[in-house]
C-alpha cells in the first residue's frame, strides 16, 4: 500500500468519541470537494455506531477492515482500518485509518497485504 492511498488517520476513545482532529493530507492532495469541508473537523464526533468502532472493540487487538462506503467527511469512497488497544495508562483507544477506495486503488488494495 502506498502512502497516497491513505486519506486520514484518527483516534477514538473507549466510547467511540473522536479524540482530536483528523490527521489528513491537504484538501488539494485528497481532492476534497468544497461541499464537504465543513465536515472535515471531526473532533469530539461520536462514531460509536460505526462498524469500524464496534468491530475494533469486539475483536480487541486485531485489525478490522470495513467494506467500502461513502465518507461524508470528505466525499470519497473509502475503507477504514481500525484497531483497539490499551495504552500504558490503562485507557482504551481505537486507532483508525481511512484508505481511498476507487477504481484506481481497489485492485492494489486487494492484492497487497494489509
Amino acid at each position: 500500500m502506498r502512502h497516497h492511498d491513505v486519506i486520514r488517520w484518527f483516534e477514538l476513545d473507549e466510547n467511540g468519541i473522536q479524540v482530536g482532529k483528523n490527521m489528513t493530507k491537504s484538501f488539494i492532495e485528497t481532492g476534497m470537494e468544497e461541499f464537504f469541508s465543513p465536515l472535515a473537523d471531526a473532533n469530539c464526533a461520536d462514531w460509536s455506531r460505526r462498524d469500524y468502532f464496534r468491530r475494533a472493540m469486539r475483536y480487541f487487538g486485531r485489525v478490522q477492515v470495513t467494506g467500502p462506503y461513502f465518507s461524508l467527511t470528505d466525499g470519497h469512497n473509502c475503507v477504514t482500518l481500525s484497531k483497539a488497544i490499551t495504552l500504558a495508562d490503562g485507557s482504551t483507544r481505537v486507532f483508525c485509518s481511512d484508505l481511498r477506495w476507487d477504481e484506481l486503488t481497489r485492485p492494489q488494495l486487494l492484492t497487497n497485504s494489509l
